[in-house]
């Protein structure tokens, strides 16, 4: 496997610019924490995060004694921050491509078009605060956010969208993190229209800090948006990021990284993605 790792890949040239209009640079954090509390989606079922001793932490022996210890984790990859790969959804019996899932798909996991073929992500950003320009801290959880919404957020400061950018949407929804699975049971999301708005614009990715990057319940058909960016554009989704402390500094602009973890054949990879802005 090692034998197909890829060359090194050169910075691309606007992400040097993006990044040397940075003034006074931090570094953000967006990762949520991955907790035995943290939403969980239904279907999870008994397959809830939970963690047991491989390797117990033993007490100590005499001055100077070494001892490891080592666990296993059993999860949802589509918890907490986490970026899906295009194979999270299939339609007609095929994947993103065209290839049909019974020829991709085997022994548990995707053959091909799995997260551990999603490049290390260092791009341009662009946050849309949509919250901010509603005049509120968090929309409502049963907001539809549409192009217009998107705009009005993209106007605020007379930013633009460029081709290759990461788009990530702020609705506030975030702040309820911390309340456990009811936090999943309705969300404000991103409408198709709002998404085909930001393909037609050439977008790398898009972030949200819901859940479900659509709202919950939505007036389009369950997963439409997903289809969408992911099906039919093969655009990552990255979902539950924490844009608060972005929105805290007025941090509109800068350079995202987000590097997936190469869990082979996975539709999902937990991820500590960072803003520097």
């Amino acid at each position: 496997m090692l034998a197909e790792l890829p060359a090194p890949v050169e910075v691309a040239e606007d992400t040097l610019e993006a990044l040397a209009r940075v003034t006074g640079p931090r570094i953000f954090d967006l990762g949520a924490p991955i907790a035995e509390q943290m939403p969980q989606w239904p279907e999870a079922g008994s397959r809830r995060l939970s963690r047991s001793w491989m390797v117990a932490p033993a007490e100590r022996r005499g001055a100077g004694a070494i001892t490891f210890a080592v666990e296993a984790i059993q999860a949802s990859l589509h918890t907490s921050t986490h970026i899906d790969a295009v194979v999270h959804v299939q339609f007609d019996g095929l994947i993103h491509g065209g290839e049909a899932v019974a020829s991709a798909s085997g022994n548990g996991f995707f053959e091909r078009g799995g997260v551990e073929s999603i490049p290390p992500i260092i791009v341009p950003f662009v946050l849309l605060d949509v919250a901010r320009a509603a005049g509120a801290d968090a929309i409502d959880d049963d907001a539809e956010v549409g192009p217009d919404e998107l705009e009005r957020a993209l106007d605020q400061d007379g930013a633009s969208i460029e081709p290759g950018t990461a788009v990530l949407v702020r609705t506030g929804k975030i702040r309820s993190f911390s309340i456990g699975d009811a936090y999943l049971s309705a969300q404000p999301g991103l409408t198709v229209e709002a998404g085909e708005w930001l393909c037609e614009k050439g977008i790398a990715l898009l972030g949200s800090d819901t859940a479900g990057t659509e709202p919950i319940p939505s007036s389009h058909p369950e997963g439409a948006l997903h289809k969408l960016m992911l099906f039919d554009r093969g655009i990552p989704l990255v979902e539950n990021l924490v844009l608060e402390q972005l929105a805290r500094f007025d941090r509109r602009r800068g350079i995202f990284v987000c590097l997936p973890l190469k869990l082979v054949g996975a539709t999902a990879s937990w991820v500590r993605p960072v803003a520097i802005a």
